[in-house]
């Protein structure tokens, strides 16, 4: 189950480790029931303030939702609309939705390098219109970025080439006195 409310973008918790009800008080904000690509959500408004709550049943069965408040309205009768998200994890239509809604997907430790490379990859689809092509399209941008830092590797190994014989003809006569080896190899880099 995660939770966004006014004091906390996000907050998970797991079902199984779910003993007693969890209840958080916010305007605004939203409750969902999570899976990896999909997931369910019950989304308020900041009109009102909401007793967002998850509790364990019966038969591993758990529920989740929301108590309203009345906030700021004078008389006693006031109305009230419910906004439920029940569908796949899809970015652009998450951020739509709610604030934070976005956070449901699950980038990994990595998430601050994977955000930016969603949203390029995303951009990328919006010329493309294919994601197949759009992947392969960021994955030749990437090379380009990143070509320097290959051809520097590269040029390495290629100097480690030409240098390879001669380390072998320093271990063949020093294989006895590694002390000298090791001098003769440092003299060999420099």
């Amino acid at each position: 189950v995660a939770f966004s409310t006014s004091d906390d973008a996000y907050e998970t918790q797991r079902l199984r480790s779910l003993d007693e009800k969890m209840s958080f008080l916010s305007r605004g904000g939203w409750v969902s029931f999570i899976q990896k690509y999909f997931f369910a959500a019950v989304i308020g408004s900041d009109d009102f303030i909401y007793n967002y709550f998850a509790e364990p049943g019966n038969a591993g069965i758990y529920s989740m939702g929301y108590t309203v408040e009345k906030g700021d309205a004078d008389n006693l009768v006031y109305s009230h609309s419910h906004r439920v998200f029940i569908g796949p994890k899809i970015r652009k239509d998450l951020e739509k939705r709610a604030p934070n809604l976005e956070l449901s997907i699950d980038m990994g430790w990595f998430w601050f390098v994977s955000q930016p490379m969603v949203k390029v990859l995303d951009w990328i689809n919006g010329y493309v219109g294919n994601w197949g092509v759009s992947i392969v399209v960021f994955t030749l941008l990437l090379k380009v970025l990143l070509f320097p830092i290959t051809a520097k590797g590269f040029l390495a190994m290629g100097n480690m080439r030409k240098v390879m014989p001669k380390m072998n003809e320093l271990k063949e006569r020093y294989a006895n006195d590694k002390q000298k080896l090791s001098r003769e190899l440092l003299l060999m880099y420099k």
